[in-house]
């Protein structure tokens, strides 16, 4: 049996066999031990060959024929963050942008999202704009599947991974930001994949510089697997 955590433990009660740990939460402590293995941001589900596989299906339920497709993901307040009003006028403005680019939009909100927001956005639903406020069956996969661009609320470091798991250009949408650690980790995040690899743009000025997103399930994967036949074989 291998013991894998994904989280960084409490090494005073455990010791797993290996142990991932976000670039973001890494202590320099961690560089002697071996089973530590740091990894870039969160795993996920989302598969891009999955993504594609359901594309021109996701494209044909949401009622897109040839026009681009931005989606918006949006999360809220957290102890990091604050959606307020001017982050929801930041993100009006982005919404109309797009759709004087002539683009379709689709928004999906979460359970923290302000209701004040959903309200804001459910106003705005209508010719072009489509948002899932909780109501029904969730389209999350089929939006990820039909996007050509993403804009992602920066207080959820899992949907902008999801995001950028689509290999399509994902944006970061300003909220007011709430000083303290959990904001340092959120920067540690956001700095590493903006600046270090390029892969994340921030809007509106921002754009990515690389298309080269690592696959952070992947590599815990394939590591599992091969420790697990080399046990096997052993």
């Amino acid at each position: 049996m291998i013991w894998a955590h994904i989280e960084t433990p409490d090494l005073s009660a455990s010791s797993p066999d290996y142990v991932y740990v976000e670039q973001r939460d890494w202590q320099p402590a961690f560089d002697a031990r071996k089973q530590f293995i740091k990894l870039h941001g969160v795993p996920h589900a989302v598969r891009r060959e999955d993504l594609a596989n359901r594309r021109a299906d996701a494209r044909l339920r949401l009622g897109v024929a040839e026009e681009p497709v931005a989606v918006f993901l949006l999360g809220g307040s957290n102890p990091a963050f604050n959606l307020d009003e001017g982050a929801a006028e930041s993100l009006l403005a982005a919404l109309s942008r797009c759709r004087s680019e002539g683009k379709r939009i689709f928004i999906s909100t979460s359970r923290r999202t302000e209701a004040s927001v959903v309200k804001l956005v459910s106003e705005r639903a209508g010719e072009g704009i489509s948002a899932y406020t909780g109501i029904g069956p969730n389209p999350y996969m089929d939006y990820l599947a039909a996007a050509d661009e993403l804009f992602v609320t920066e207080d959820s470091v899992t949907m902008c991974c999801e995001a950028l798991a689509t290999g399509k250009p994902v944006y970061l949408l300003w909220l007011a930001p709430i000083p303290g650690p959990r904001l340092d980790s959120f920067r540690r995040f956001q700095e590493h994949f903006i600046d270090r690899l390029g892969v994340l743009g921030v809007y509106p000025d921002k754009v990515r510089s690389s298309c080269d997103v690592p696959d952070d399930t992947k590599t815990i994967a394939d590591a599992l697997v091969a420790a697990y036949l080399g046990d096997e074989r052993s």
